[in-house]
């Protein structure tokens, strides 16, 4: 599964920092379009994030010890965030290294999202991971 990360020359939007353009986003791009239609709009979605460890010989890239959210310090870790629809359905992932702060995550994705799916409006409910003073200022 290692190619869905390969970087691709298409003009990236480079929003969000240490998520190149790549592969997957094609992939994500193309299960989205047949459900979209003249007046298809992302009115609501649901982003959050959470960790994942490494045992073994994983996590040489994105493996970085961080805020463990399985209470495992001791191993590295990456981060995934998930963008949902209103009915669940996934919209598209960002994984990043494991010392990625949450707070750090929101406004990027939203730029990326407005860019990639065509969102127009924004309503954030979060909580206090994903919110600080200078998240406010950005929106």
């Amino acid at each position: 599964m290692a190619f869905l990360g390969e970087p691709v020359d298409d003009p990236g939007d480079g929003t969000v920092p240490g998520a190149p353009r790549c592969i997957k986003d094609r992939v994500e791009e193309a299960l989205f379009e047949p459900r979209r239609s003249l007046f298809t709009e992302l009115d609501l979605v649901f982003f959050d994030t959470t960790s994942i460890y490494f045992e073994g010989e994983g996590g040489q890239e994105l493996g970085q010890r961080g805020k463990s959210k399985d209470h495992r310090p001791d191993l590295k870790q990456m981060v995934v965030g998930m963008v949902l629809d209103l009915r669940g359905r996934p919209i598209c992932c960002e994984l990043w290294p494991g010392n990625t702060a949450d707070v750090t995550s929101l406004v990027p994705i939203v730029r990326r999202m407005q860019r990639r799916f065509g969102v127009r409006k924004v309503t954030i409910v979060a909580d206090r991971g994903m919110i600080s003073a200078e998240t406010i200022a950005a929106f």
